[in-house]
């Protein structure tokens, strides 16, 4: 997710939805990007594509993060709009998982609500490959703010040799423009 145009704007999506007046960038490695011009106002990432999402969880205490939980697992991101204004094209949804295999089962909710028709993007990966689960959401399943998302294993393909891993999961807020 990290750097990104799409990251940075809901990045700073977010922060505006939680009340900061501005945004102060320091030391960016990126050089002069376009897309610093759009950030600094809500207005000017208006119709634009935005990416949210969870790529760090919470560690063993409130000084750590880690990079992966094995299900199941409950959590919350934060959307700093509201979904499916004009122009909104899409709204994609997608998990990353290590060690799925073809006929595992997941219970995946959004805010207490059943996300259903998640598919896996190449279903010939091998389960060290990791795969993403990809589907599209209606507007009236996301909050703006702070959303629910739980996922947790209903039944193990056959295959299955170790624990379903879950590292990323992300929102993807695709525009007309």
């Amino acid at each position: 997710m990290g750097g990104t145009p799409a990251a940075w704007r809901g990045a700073a999506s977010n922060l505006f939805n939680a009340g900061a007046d501005g945004l102060y960038l320091f030391n960016p490695a990126f050089g002069e990007p376009h897309w610093w011009c759009e950030i600094g106002d809500p207005a000017t990432m208006a119709g634009k594509e935005k990416l949210y999402g969870i790529e760090c969880f919470e560690g063993p205490d409130s000084f750590s993060a880690v990079a992966e939980v094995t299900l199941p697992v409950s959590m919350a991101f934060q959307v700093g709009e509201e979904v499916g204004s004009a122009g909104t094209r899409s709204i994609d949804f997608g998990l990353h998982l290590w060690d799925w295999v073809p006929g595992d089962d997941l219970s995946v909710r959004l805010n207490g609500a059943s996300v259903d028709g998640l598919q896996p993007a190449d279903p010939n990966r091998t389960p060290e490959e990791g795969q993403w689960l990809r589907g599209h959401l209606d507007a009236r399943q996301i909050n703006r703010g702070e959303n629910q998302l739980e996922v947790a294993v209903k039944k193990r393909g056959d295959s299955a040799s170790s624990p379903v891993v879950l590292d990323t999961a992300q929102l993807r807020i695709r525009c007309e423009s």
